[in-house]
């Protein structure tokens, strides 16, 4: 029969496992019968307020008069709850805090109206441009620079357009040319 190397693995790590257990169960036996004889010889006693407990587990029931009489004249005051309601009861508290906010101005929107000239033509002799604009039945003749029904300076003249700017309103306006 051959024996391979995984059962020679599986030996080994019995083997320590076998060990391991052996010094466990001698270092229990060992220190608890130490702790079992030092007890018996020498009896720890913890003293409460009503009765004296031994190490061993054996109950001193002997009565302590001096106890008995702390434990009458004290009185319960306790906190007010109620044991035997399950829900625990608060007291409403109402928060009230003054809160100033400051509320930022908008800016003021002014509605203007439009501009009331219309672009309707165009000249151009010896090199200076020409605009012909309409209000109602007025027609003006204007170049760049002019002013024309005594608030609207003409700021820059095209072929396809006039840039107007509104002198009391301080706003300008693109009027695009007319067709038809």
């Amino acid at each position: 029969m051959k024996i391979e190397i995984d059962d020679h693995r599986r030996v080994a790590i019995a083997a320590v496992l076998v060990v391991v257990a052996v010094v466990l169960v001698g270092r229990w036996v060992v220190v608890g019968s130490d702790v079992s004889a030092s007890a018996a010889r020498s009896p720890v006693v913890h003293a409460n307020r009503t009765a004296v407990v031994v190490s061993g587990g054996s109950f001193d029931p002997t009565l302590r008069l001096v106890a008995l009489r702390e434990t009458e004249a004290t009185t319960y005051v306790g906190s007010g709850r109620n044991i035997f309601h399950a829900a625990e009861e608060r007291p409403k508290v109402e928060i009230v805090r003054k809160v100033e906010v400051k509320i930022p101005e908008l800016p003021k929107v002014v509605a203007f109206d439009p501009i009331p000239l219309s672009f309707c033509g165009f000249s151009r002799t010896s090199g200076v441009s020409t605009v012909f604009l309409l209000k109602g039945e007025d027609v003006f003749l204007a170049r760049e620079g002019d002013i024309v029904d005594r608030r609207y300076k003409i700021v820059h003249v095209r072929p396809e357009a006039v840039d107007i700017e509104d002198l009391l309103g301080e706003r300008s306006e693109r009027l695009v040319l007319r067709r038809g």
